[in-house]
C-alpha cells in the first residue's frame, strides 16, 4: 500500500479499535511517523520534486502530510499543541527539502510525535547506523540543554542555499 490506502483498509479500522481500549493498549504515549525512500540518483536530480519551480517544498509537501496524516489519525485528529521543526534539515542544490522532520506535543501528558521524511533513504539510515543507539551523543558543534539531548533553537538553524 501506498502511504494514504492503508487509511481506508479494514485492518485501519481494527488497529483503531486496539488504540481505543486502554485495557488492552494503555495510554498512547508516542508515535513516530516515518516516511523515506530512495528514489536514487537519478530522481534526485530531474524529478519534478525536486525543482523548486515545480514543487518547492520538496519531502515536506510529497510526503510530510502522509506523516501527519497517520499521526493525526492515532490522536484522533486532536491538534497538537506546539510543533518544533528539527534542526538540520537537508535541501539539494536549488534549495528544495530533501529530508526534515518535526516534534509534535500535545502537551498535559498526552504524549509526543516525531515525523520525520526523506528522499534519500539510504543515506539517512546509514547515518542513523554509524551514530549508533546512545541517548545524548550531542554532534560537534551543538549545545546540550536540559533532558540531556542536543538542541539548537530556529535561530542557530542553518539557512537553506540561496538559489
Amino acid at each position: 500500500m501506498d502511504a494514504t490506502m492503508w487509511m481506508h483498509h479494514p485492518r485501519t479500522a481494527k488497529m483503531k479499535e486496539f488504540l481505543a481500549e486502554p485495557e488492552r493498549f494503555g495510554k498512547l504515549k508516542s508515535v513516530h511517523s516515518i516516511f523515506s525512500y530512495d528514489g536514487g540518483p537519478d530522481f534526485l536530480k530531474t524529478d519534478i520534486r525536486v525543482k523548486p519551480d515545480l514543487h518547492a517544498l520538496g519531502c515536506l509537501g510529497d510526503t510530510g502530510w502522509c506523516c501527519t496524516r497517520a499521526i493525526l489519525w492515532a490522536a484522533d485528529y486532536e491538534l497538537p499543541k506546539t510543533v518544533t521543526a528539527l534542526h538540520k534539515p537537508e535541501f539539494n542544490e536549488a534549495g528544495v527539502i530533501m529530508t526534515c522532520g518535526a516534534s509534535l506535543s500535545w502537551g498535559d501528558g498526552k504524549g509526543k510525535c516525531l515525523v520525520a521524511r526523506s528522499y534519500q533513504a539510504r543515506k539517512w539510515l546509514e547515518r542513523k547506523r554509524g551514530r549508533g543507539r546512545g541517548r545524548g551523543r550531542e554532534r560537534e558543534g551543538e549545545e546540550k540543554e536540559k533532558g540531556g539531548r542536543g538542541r539548537r533553537s530556529a535561530s542557530q538553524l542553518p539557512a537553506p542555499p540561496s538559489s
